[in-house]
C-alpha cells in the first residue's frame, strides 16, 4: 500500500500516542510515607522521681494543666529510714491526686517523718480465730509533706504535721505479730495534691 504523506502523518500520531499512554501505564506512582507513630510519654524510674524529693528534676517530663497534675509518692517512715514509693494499687483509700503510673507523675509528693515517739502498745486478739492477733505500737509524730514539681524538682508546697495517736483501734488487719500503726501519710499527700490544682 503506498502511503502519502497525510497518513503518514496520521499513523506516526497514533503511535506516539501508543507509545506514550503505554509508558504512562508502566510508571508506578510512588507510596506516600507512612505517619510517624504517635510519641509515648515519657517513663521515668522509680530512681529518678526519688531523686525529685531531694530536689534533682526529670526534664524529660512534660507537666500538665494545673486541674490534671498528679503525684507520685515517697514516704520516710522513720527518721534514720529511706524513702519508699507507696504505689498506687497498693493505697485503699485517699488516692485522689495520686498518679496510676509512673508516666502520669508531673509532680511528686515527698512525706519525711521528723520525729516519732512511742505513746503505746496495744495487744489485740483476732475476730476471726482463723486470722492472727499480735501487738501494735501506736506513736507521736512530726512528718513534713512538700510537693515537688516533677520537671523541675521546684517546691510547690510545704507543711508541718502533728498528730499523735494513744487509743488502739478497734480492728487492726496484722500480717506480722508485732506492727507500727501508720498515720495515714496518703491523705495529706493527697490533700497537698488538690490545694495545688485549686490554686491554694
Amino acid at each position: 500500500m503506498r502511503l502519502t504523506l497525510p497518513r503518514v502523518v496520521v499513523l506516526a500520531a497514533l503511535l506516539a500516542c501508543k507509545g506514550g499512554s503505554k509508558g504512562t501505564a508502566g510508571t508506578a506512582t510512588a507510596a506516600p510515607p507512612p505517619p510517624p507513630p504517635p510519641k509515648l510519654p515519657y517513663r521515668p524510674s522509680l530512681g529518678q522521681l526519688e531523686r525529685v524529693c531531694a530536689g534533682e528534676g526529670v526534664p524529660s517530663i512534660e507537666p500538665k494543666p494545673r486541674d490534671r497534675a498528679s503525684a507520685a509518692l515517697f514516704v520516710k517512715r522513720d527518721p534514720a529510714g529511706k524513702l519508699e514509693h507507696l504505689a498506687y494499687q497498693d493505697l485503699v483509700a485517699n488516692k485522689d491526686g495520686l498518679a496510676v503510673s509512673l508516666e502520669d507523675a508531673t509532680l511528686v509528693a515527698c512525706v519525711e517523718v521528723t520525729k516519732k515517739k512511742k505513746t503505746k502498745s496495744c495487744v489485740m486478739q483476732p475476730l476471726d480465730p482463723t486470722k492472727i492477733g499480735g501487738t501494735l505500737t501506736l506513736y507521736a509524730w512530726e512528718y513534713e509533706v512538700t510537693l515537688r514539681e516533677t520537671k523541675s524538682g521546684k517546691v510547690l508546697s510545704e507543711k508541718k504535721v502533728k498528730r499523735t495517736d494513744d487509743k488502739c483501734p478497734p480492728l487492726h488487719s496484722f500480717k506480722q505479730m508485732e506492727e507500727d500503726l501508720f498515720p495515714p501519710f496518703e491523705a495529706s499527700a493527697s490533700l497537698a495534691v488538690s490545694n495545688h490544682r485549686e490554686g491554694k
